[in-house]
């Protein structure tokens, strides 16, 4: 990679991307794989073979990309620009997507989040704030203003929208979302498939914060949600808060404690280190599968809402492990024989929306940038991106 692409991507400044390398494409490609010259292939199963790939071409039909509740409005501080999706633009739907309704977390308006959609010639776009449909009017208003000028100009709308809700489990008595830089609880992300599955996310999430008793801090029951989806609902098994990922970043992490503790040991032993002295001085690890635990989990979600409407969701927002991680996701859907869906978590619009979000991150915290460092993104990647950046991105697969 060139010194000034890097420094580029380094930067968040516009440039050159993936969809134009002249100097008009993605703004701010933080692309990190090193292989941006192979031929994207859109959809499709890769090396792995088993698991599903949808969340490409035709993804949002099966999470209910008609939304539930379009409703044409005016008054919206931002207006989606009638662009042309540029002729090379894969198909994409980004199904997780937080506006400035995840309070202190998302920091893009649901108006601008549908403009940088239209612009970027999605083909769906979903939204999951935080445990509330709070969002919603506006995000379907935009998106239905952006319908009536594409009908006006004598284009077929291409703009479809999804609704949902990441919903906060086990938040436990007095947790809340200010006040520390990693607020507790674990992450369900629902999509509602139709109308139906809209009506009944909105009631369980109504219940949910009438039983918990106190502002922000929704109670749960997963059994009651297990009855409660009908049929209705996609659920994605999230970010590194939902129950599949948080396992397997465990796992991980306990490999990882393991290893230091080995290399430790030969160290204070003032041994050489080599494959022979470490099988002396420290016992072989049980012959345990790494994927163990985040499969268990996996199988839960299924026995809860049937394989069928379970999906293993693969982020691909900038993180140095997200390869590694994904490899690691969509070898478990393949063994469960499961859908996979490919998303960027979004939390902005643009690049240039990142500080800002690190900004809310921080006040969030009620503590200051060089005190959240360490908890901030490694990249300020969570942003809309295009279909054939994403389909780059996600080759692999």
């Amino acid at each position: 990679m060139p010194w000034r692409e890097f420094e580029r991507r380094l930067s968040w400044r516009r440039g050159a991307g993936i969809d134009d390398p002249a100097g008009g494409g993605e703004p701010g490609s933080d692309d990190e794989s090193g292989d941006e010259d192979e031929p994207a292939r859109p959809g499709g199963a890769g090396d792995s073979g088993g698991a599903r790939a949808i969340g490409a071409a035709g993804s949002a039909g099966d999470a209910g990309s008609t939304g539930a509740g379009r409703a044409g409005g005016a008054g919206a501080r931002a207006t989606p620009r009638a662009a042309t999706p540029r002729a090379e633009t894969a198909p994409w739907a980004e199904l997780h997507c937080h506006s400035s309704y995840s309070f202190l977390d998302g920091a893009s308006a649901p108006e601008e989040l549908i403009a940088e959609a239209a612009e970027r010639g999605l083909t769906a776009i979903a939204i999951t704030d935080h445990d509330g449909m709070y969002g919603v009017p506006q995000f379907a208003q935009a998106a239905a203003r952006f319908s009536g000028r594409e009908a006006a100009a004598g284009r077929a709308p291409a703009l479809q929208t999804v609704f949902g809700a990441e919903l906060s489990l086990d938040l436990g008595r007095g947790a809340t979302r200010t006040g520390v830089p990693d607020p507790a609880g674990r992450h369900l992300l629902v999509l509602a498939r139709d109308p139906e599955g809209y009506r009944r996310l909105c009631q369980v999430i109504s219940a949910a914060h009438l039983a918990g008793g106190q502002k922000g801090r929704p109670v749960y029951d997963l059994d009651e949600l297990a009855r409660a989806h009908g049929g209705h609902w996609a659920i994605l098994t999230g970010c590194r808060k939902g129950a599949v990922r948080a396992a397997l970043d465990q796992a991980v992490l306990d490999r990882a404690v393991l290893d230091r503790a080995v290399l430790d040991r030969a160290v204070l032993d003032r041994a050489v280190l080599d494959r022979a002295v470490l099988d002396r001085a420290v016992p072989a690890r049980p012959a345990r599968d790494p994927l163990s635990a985040a499969a268990a989990e996996l199988r839960t979600l299924t026995a809860l809402f049937g394989g069928e409407n379970v999906f293993v969701e693969l982020i691909t927002a900038g993180a140095p492990d997200d390869d590694e991680r994904n490899d690691a996701l969509f070898e478990l859907a393949a063994r469960q024989d499961l859908g996979v869906v490919g998303t960027n978590n979004v939390h902005y619009a643009t690049p240039a929306d990142a500080r800002l979000a690190q900004a809310l991150a921080a006040i969030r915290a009620r503590s200051s940038l060089n005190e959240i460092d360490g908890w901030l993104a490694a990249s300020g990647g969570a942003y809309l991106r295009s279909g054939a950046e994403m389909a780059a991105r996600l080759r692999r697969y």
